[in-house]
């Protein structure tokens, strides 16, 4: 199974988010760590990359997690998910979990019956995306009706 590989940040010049590959520097010059979202595509033919990035503020880097909504929207890491049952209405960060090696929803209140749920990229979103860490810090601490 082939997994692609993508990040998002938001842009230090215009707090706009970009989506690409992250890269990390050091920089000998002023001695900082560079973060890097780089757009640029590349010719196989020819083997020319144009090399083409933006820094990105560090705090909001997000990886895709590989699963997508039922519209088809990426699912990155600092996305919210509401999530509507039965009985019940839960509110999911997604995470990745070091302990699970992958990953995770976590739930966003206290009654929850369990830590972690991992997240299956076979299965499908158990609900829909409703904002994210970076742009909606209210919806991590709104009480879920």
């Amino acid at each position: 199974m082939n997994r692609e590989i993508l990040f998002r940040g938001k842009r230090k010049d215009n707090n706009e988010w970009i989506y690409g590959y992250y890269v990390k520097l050091y920089n000998d010059k002023d001695k900082n760590l560079l973060h890097r979202i780089y757009t640029g595509s590349s010719e196989k033919e020819c083997d020319e990359y144009y090399e083409e990035y933006d820094e990105v503020i560090p705090e909001t880097i997000g990886q895709y997690t590989g699963l997508n909504t039922s519209d088809g929207r990426k699912v990155f890491e600092g996305d919210i998910i509401d999530e509507t049952g039965l009985e019940h209405k839960t509110r999911w960060l997604i995470v990745y979990n070091t302990h699970m090696m992958g990953f995770a929803l976590k739930p966003l209140h206290e009654s929850a019956l369990y830590d972690f749920m991992p997240v299956n990229v076979e299965k499908r979103l158990p609900g829909k995306i409703i904002g994210n860490i970076h742009d909606n810090p209210e919806l991590l601490y709104k009480e879920v009706k």
